[in-house]
């Protein structure tokens, strides 16, 4: 029997390299603000069930296409599932450039300065609007240096 997180984790990965693969047609991109950019082409909202495996999902999609994700949960005490779904998994080592933070220490301005090319965002259904907000704020800030930015939540 497979794992939970295996059919979540195939389909976000598909989700991730059509995401991709769209931005090959968006050559109007010079015209296309960033906010619209990032909402059409660099989003991408997945919802499943609980328990379906979603952390495992997201961090097996981070180590498969991003180099500096950023992990996001609702609140600081869910940051712990992550690290240990990544330390369960045994890619510490190839997470080293990964960084877990709270939407509230988003929200406050904490993670300003955190480059990342990818924000995972666990537990979404959680947020706050002004956390979305600032997520989305964040992800602005981090769009333009990396053109294979993803922004990323499980709900």
């Amino acid at each position: 029997m497979k794992r939970r997180s295996y059919h979540l984790s195939h389909a976000l990965s598909l989700l991730i390299e059509a995401s991709l693969e769209c931005r090959e047609f968006a050559s109007l991109r010079a015209s296309i603000k960033d906010k619209g950019y990032l909402d059409q082409y660099c989003t991408i909202t997945m919802g499943t069930s609980r328990r379906a495996g979603h952390t495992t999902a997201l961090v097996k999609a981070a180590k498969g296409f991003f180099s500096k994700p950023l992990f996001v949960t609702p609140n600081e005490g869910m940051l712990q599932n992550i690290k240990d779904v990544v330390d369960d998994l045994g890619l510490k080592e190839d997470m080293k450039e990964a960084k877990f933070v709270s939407a509230e220490q988003i929200k406050r301005s904490y993670a300003r300065g955190i480059d990342c090319d990818a924000i995972l965002v666990d537990m979404a259904f959680g947020l706050s609007s002004g956390q979305r907000e600032a997520i989305r704020e964040h992800a602005m800030a981090c769009l333009p240096s990396h053109p294979d930015f993803c922004l990323i939540y499980v709900q």
